[in-house]
């Protein structure tokens, strides 16, 4: 199968589900391996940065050296807020793009979520849809690093190291699916990814 279909096809069986709402443990797993992914993409990323606008990222360490402020979280917050409208918007186009459906965008516990509930995606457009938001926003916004006033970095920063920490659900999925054979089908409903394979 090589393209979404809103009924599972005959003879496809149950592999699996990753339901974050019924597995704490690899809810609480997944939220430590963010935590982790948050430091290794913030090295990352600045350390990019520091290569494409070293200038601006010297000042930038001068201002949060000086301490942060009310109005620097609000700001933060605000940049969380956006990087999840965004990341959310590009699996949603994905979803749209290989259904022909409109998606479905809502809040879980903790967790924002486009879905394409009643569709089932070939494991490789699923791929496609999981990994969108990392690699457009994380590529896009070093092309962004080279061309933006040097007082926006900062922000552009956060959002990526944002992206990529809140990214490793889709990273988890992902991995998995890469184990099982192309014929697989996911079914993401928002609330949990379910994949079927021919029995």
């Amino acid at each position: 199968m090589t393209q979404a279909t809103d009924r599972l096809p005959f003879g496809y069986v149950l592999r699996g589900k990753v339901d974050l709402t019924k597995q704490p443990r690899l809810y609480f797993a997944l939220n430590v391996l963010g935590l982790v992914i948050l430091v290794a993409a913030g090295v990352l990323f600045v350390a990019l940065a520091r290569l494409l606008r070293p200038d601006a990222v010297t000042a930038l360490f001068e201002q949060f050296s000086r301490g942060g402020s009310a109005r620097q979280i609000v700001l933060l917050l605000g940049i969380l807020v956006v990087m999840l409208v965004i990341h959310e918007a590009i699996h949603g186009v994905f979803f749209w793009r290989f259904t022909g459906a409109r998606p479905k965008f809502g809040i879980g516990p903790g967790y924002a979520y486009a879905a394409a509930p009643g569709w089932y995606l070939p494991r490789n457009q699923y791929l496609v849809v999981g990994l969108a938001p990392l690699v457009l926003i994380s590529l896009g916004g070093l092309a962004l690093i080279t061309v933006m006033p040097a007082s926006w970095i900062g922000a552009l920063l956060a959002l990526m190291i944002g992206n990529a920490s809140g990214a490793v659900g889709d990273m988890a999925v992902v991995a998995w699916l890469l184990t099982l054979p192309k014929t697989a089908l996911a079914n993401d409903d928002g609330s949990a990814v379910t994949v079927y394979v021919p029995g």
